[in-house]
């Protein structure tokens, strides 16, 4: 049955997809993301339990071909080797396939690749062929950030009164229900955005807290975080096509054997 594909091709879609895959990029790196949150999948015992648990050559293994932003395979690092794992366990030999952003995107949207490595839920709502992997491949949070020695808000909701910076084109970022009635300065790049903040020309930036751990020794910056909690989450899934739809729940529940394996060796 053919899949009709519909990708919006209009100059505001093309330049907030490609903002966010920028944004995606620096997240090792120190810059920043959106939000939303999604919750975890229920995972069937029974269906755990079939999932492939020795390591048989990749040879004997059916391969399929998953696109990748060819900007992201040195900082994702982290990602790409527990996907390998989640495929290895599931059956399946990964192959990443690096592309520019889009044109992996619409040829795994067309099926002429088997699946796109990393997106929100958000980025693919033209391209109906796409399913996720029902377990977030990367979860990031985003906090407000301010110089140390100014006062923070009192609570989230007070935000509309403090100015803030972001990168020109980041149009997600009104998203945000507590930062959206802030007053923006907009920056060609975050580390201009965080120059505008360190010169005490806005009030607060958001980031998550890997990123900022990365700028605060590159830029000198002395920041604090507000609030007790992120102002947002975001997760990030990866996609498969719906050819592979019978594949899903084997590579959900890899995926989250995956995830668990990793936190029970970061905290002994």
């Amino acid at each position: 049955m053919h899949t009709e594909i519909r990708p919006v091709k209009t100059h505001q879609r093309k330049r907030h997809q490609h903002a966010i895959i920028r944004w995606l990029v620096a997240l090792t790196t120190g810059l920043m993301l959106t939000s939303g949150t999604l919750a975890a999948p229920q995972i069937d015992s029974a269906l755990a339990s079939e999932l492939d648990t020795t390591s048989s050559p990749a040879t004997q293994k059916p391969i399929l071909r998953i696109a990748i932003a060819d900007v992201l395979q040195e900082p994702l690092q982290n990602e790409i080797d527990m996907l390998r794992r989640a495929f290895n366990y599931a059956g399946y030999h990964l192959q990443l396939v690096p592309l520019p952003a889009q044109r992996g995107l619409r040829n795994a949207a067309a099926g002429e690749l088997d699946g796109e490595f990393l997106r929100r839920r958000e980025d693919i709502t033209a391209y109906s062929s796409l399913l996720a992997i029902d377990e977030p491949l990367r979860h990031v949070e985003l906090w407000v950030w301010m110089l140390a020695d100014s006062q923070c808000p009192n609570t989230q909701q007070d935000l509309h009164k403090f100015t803030m910076a972001t990168v020109l084109s980041y149009g997600f970022i009104k998203t945000i229900p507590a930062s959206s009635g802030s007053k923006k300065f907009q920056t060609n790049s975050v580390v201009s955005s965080l120059r505008v903040l360190q010169a005490g020309r806005v009030d607060y930036v958001m980031f998550d807290k890997r990123g900022m751990a990365h700028y605060k020794d590159t830029l000198g910056l002395d920041v604090k975080t507000c609030f007790e909690q992120p102002l947002s989450s975001i997760n990030y899934f990866s996609f498969m096509h719906s050819k592979h739809r019978d594949k899903l729940p084997a590579l959900t529940v890899a995926l989250h054997r995956v995830k668990n394996e990793q936190s029970t060796n970061n905290n002994p």
